[in-house]
């Protein structure tokens, strides 16, 4: 059940990713990148859509490779091409290893160096 004394920064926030509504921790969210971090802070002006919820017109495939590497630490090895690009957009360095098996990510895709344990 719902606890009264649950911290207030532990309730999801909802983000809207091009359409798409996103929900996550405030900590996960912080870990997408300088860009997501500052929209958050309010440190730079960003869209809200009708309900309020911060409103980012790019990519919500991408998003969501974004968002689950910044749950786990983990980029699977068929990532889509333009995933790094949009690290770069979002000021978010691209990881040298997997979060999980610190196996060293190589550049390309599906290469054999790239970590393959986690899907």
């Amino acid at each position: 059940g719902h606890h009264a004394a649950m911290p207030c920064h532990a309730m999801p926030l909802s983000v809207n990713v091009g359409g798409r509504i996103f929900q996550a921790s405030e900590d996960s969210l912080r870990r997408c990148g300088q860009f997501v971090l500052r929209a958050l802070d309010g440190s730079i002006p960003v869209d809200r859509d009708e309900e309020g919820r911060l409103f980012f017109d790019r990519d919500p495939d991408l998003f969501e490779w974004v968002l689950r590497f910044a749950r786990t630490g983990e980029i699977g090895k068929d990532f889509p091409g333009a995933l790094q690009a949009e690290f770069d957009y979002l000021l978010l360095d691209w990881p040298e290893a997997c979060g999980r098996c610190k196996v060293h990510f190589d550049k390309a895709r599906n290469s054999e160096t790239a970590c393959r344990h986690h899907r």
